[in-house]
């Protein structure tokens, strides 16, 4: 500006205002999601035993999984658990060609009946996720069943 000009009574206004501190919005608080719950421990009956090696985790006196496909595992609820640690331990094919309990199906009177899943390893299974899990043996039994019935479905869809 020239010397003498004067400054426009609109400038002047801003310019003689006092000046007070300009309070920010304080920033938003975080808010904090709880953390998801641990997995529940085994009990001591179903402890976890690693073998010297640390290749193969026991979930059972006559059944083992590989660490990978333990890590695997979503141990969210019993259900899940189970269907998981089935794929772990057998084949889709054989959870695909075999039941339960190899018995006939009451439904299905006309199909022959599938084999019998190796009770031994279905049996560690059950004991494992019962005990983790707190669940009815009845629960664990089921799962394994829809697991079984879910993997055949699967199998006729993949050859059809």
């Amino acid at each position: 500006m020239p010397a003498g000009a004067s400054v426009p009574p609109t400038v002047q206004h801003t310019l003689a205002a006092p000046t007070t501190p300009v309070r920010q919005p304080a920033p938003p608080a975080q808010v904090r999601q709880p953390a998801p719950p641990a997995p529940t421990p085994p009990s001591a009956s179903a402890t976890t035993i690693c073998s010297t090696n640390n290749t193969d985790v026991h979930i059972g006196p006559s059944t083992s999984i590989t660490q990978l496909q333990y890590g695997s595992v979503k141990w969210f609820n019993a259900k899940k658990a189970t269907k998981d640690l089935l794929l772990a331990v057998f084949a889709r094919s054989i959870l695909a060609s075999h039941s339960y309990t190899g018995k006939q199906s009451n439904a299905f009177r006309t199909k022959a009946a599938k084999p019998q899943l190796n009770p031994v390893k279905v049996s560690d299974i059950i004991n494992y996720i019962t005990k983790r899990f707190g669940v009815d043996q009845l629960e664990v039994k089921k799962a394994i069943s829809e697991k079984c019935a879910d993997q055949e479905k699967m199998e006729k869809r993949r050859t059809h």
